[in-house]
């Protein structure tokens, strides 16, 4: 399945995430790949994308490096998502904030530097 028609194919195929999460693990998202000038390599481009059906389950799916990577768990509530760093770096750096039983203020504030 090609980026493009990736949420197209899960959208006419599942009804639930759990079908979607057990949908991608039988389907393989062709890689993009831009031109690097500097390498004169290809960079695979990423792609990101979040599901969540009527009963609230949700999940997210992130295509890095080509190789795609599925967070899913009703516990977890895998309900945002960002485009770099991947996921597991996002919720490690939450941890440092007081809210989420870090040290540091949320940033955006006017202390923040």
């Amino acid at each position: 399945v090609t980026y493009g028609r990736w949420v197209r194919y899960l959208l006419d195929t599942c009804a639930t995430v759990t079908e979607a999460v057990a949908a991608m693990d039988k389907v393989q998202i062709v890689d993009v790949q831009i031109m690097d000038a500097a390498r004169s390599k290809g960079v695979s481009l990423g792609a990101h994308l979040a599901i969540e059906d009527a009963s609230g389950d949700s999940a997210i799916f992130e295509l890095i490096n080509g190789s795609l990577r599925t967070y899913h768990g009703r516990s977890s509530n895998y309900t945002v998502m960002t485009n770099d760093p991947p996921l597991p770096a996002q919720l490690a750096n939450l941890q440092r904030y007081t809210s989420f039983g870090g040290e540091l203020p949320l940033p955006g504030d006017v202390t923040s530097e």
